[in-house]
């Protein structure tokens, strides 16, 4: 990237804090160039867009000059950032998280329109790129919502309540090793049949009562996995 633009320089430095938006777009101009001369190709182009929009974002002043350019608010009146991921929050509770979400969604579907409606290639890889980014620090802050969600549901059981969510699971996890089991049983006994009597039927028997063993073992593992991680 530095070796590209030199964006990764300016970085915390006196030229970012001088920064303005005339010299970004010289910079972004020259991405444009680049990109059109073949000297860059687009997923550098992207990122490189990305970094740029955050030094630009950083020189700014007012409410979001610390951290960046603010696209939106919680419910509860945070501001959130066009470029901060969510861990990067950390006054944000799980409804803030939620709004962030949604805020970035909007902005997804607000660049991947616009990209729709552009006649010029660089515009339309400057809203492509913007699109994405929006994308995914939306799935971001969905994870985290629904991470801190679960944790936070597990921390309200009681005892009995983890107890019996154990039970089950457990017996979730014998019904889906009996079951893998009796699909393993019954391809062993479709590969006997096929060695007298080759049929294509068979094979196609043989594949689905594997694909059904694959989902109830995967299901297994998973169940093990959170009964003994619990």
């Amino acid at each position: 990237m530095s070796e590209v633009i030199g964006i990764d320089s300016y970085k915390g430095s006196n030229i970012e804090k001088a920064f303005s938006p005339t010299i970004g777009e010289v910079l972004k101009q020259k991405l444009d160039y680049n990109l059109e001369k073949g000297l860059i190709d687009k997923p550098l182009y992207e990122k490189a867009v990305v970094q740029l929009e955050q030094v630009i974002e950083k020189a700014g002043k007012g409410e979001g000059s610390k951290g960046g350019h603010i696209i939106g608010h919680t419910k509860s009146g945070k501001p959130i950032y066009k470029n901060k991921a969510s861990h990067e929050y950390k006054n944000f509770s799980i409804e803030d998280h939620k709004d962030a979400q949604r805020t970035h969604e909007e902005q997804y579907v607000e660049h991947r329109d616009k990209r729709g409606h552009v006649n010029n290639q660089m515009h339309y890889d400057y809203h492509n790129a913007m699109s994405k980014h929006h994308d995914e620090l939306a799935g971001d802050h969905m994870s985290t919502h629904q991470r801190a969600t679960k944790e936070a549901h597990e921390k309200s059981l009681s005892d009995a309540d983890k107890k019996i969510i154990a039970d089950q699971k457990k017996k979730q996890q014998k019904y889906h090793l009996d079951m893998a089991e009796h699909h393993a049983a019954q391809i062993r006994s479709l590969e006997e049949l096929k060695k007298k009597h080759n049929h294509p039927d068979i094979d196609q028997e043989i594949r689905m009562h594997s694909h059904r063993k694959d989902e109830h073992s995967i299901a297994n593992r998973q169940l093990s996995s959170e009964i003994y991680s619990s």
